[in-house]
């Protein structure tokens, strides 16, 4: 468009350039903006190109990150079912629906923790069970576990309990014997106290 100067007998004003950076009217000064040399020209009609509003609409809420409790729980089921088997993190995020990338970053944020590790975590506490509660030999829980061998067992076990699952195991049922014997114990003072009440009677 073309401005028209305040003096009807002066010339039409150049096209103006801040209206077609921002699509807005300049309220320019007729002869002022004439007089205005080129370059501060461009830098008033940047000035006010940064004053126009968005026209895209609405901004996107950014996307954030979530494991839901329904597919964590479908998740750990699964887990449960399998942990005798490889559980590599492309077959946990199939279950859960995820692609691998989405889904390990999902996992961290989650549990604080990987998904090797998480699982590993599971290994341990299910051999734990069946080395406390049975006499399972190591090699056999090792398989039933999901370890390699029980050499992959006895690794793991070491670097967190920091002794063997074989050490474990007995100074477990040393304890269970010393409790039990603490129990009997007990139990026939108890028994005693009890006749002895009886017959003063």
């Amino acid at each position: 468009m073309r401005l028209q100067s305040a003096n009807p007998t002066a010339p039409a004003l150049p096209e103006c350039r801040c209206y077609t950076a921002t699509g807005r009217l300049c309220t320019e000064r007729t002869g002022a903006f004439r007089s205005t040399p080129p370059v501060l020209r461009l830098v008033e009609v940047a000035a006010l190109a940064t004053e126009v509003p968005a026209t895209n609409g609405p901004a996107r809420p950014r996307r954030t990150l979530a494991l839901s409790d329904e597919r964590f729980e479908a998740l750990s089921a699964f887990v449960e079912r399998s942990i005798d088997t490889s559980l590599p993190t492309s077959v946990l995020a199939d279950v859960a629906g995820l692609s691998v990338s989405y889904f390990h970053r999902a996992f961290v944020l989650r549990t604080g923790q990987t998904p090797h590790a998480w699982i590993m975590g599971l290994r341990l506490r299910r051999a734990r069970e069946l080395i406390l509660e049975s006499a399972t030999s190591l090699t056999a829980i090792a398989a039933d576990c999901g370890f390699f061998d029980q050499a992959h067992l006895t690794n793991t076990f070491r670097r967190i309990h920091g002794q063997s699952p074989h050490r474990w195991r007995e100074e477990q049922a040393a304890r269970r014997g010393n409790w039990v014997q603490e129990l009997s114990g007990h139990m026939d003072g108890a028994a005693m106290d009890k006749g002895a009440h009886g017959k003063l009677r």
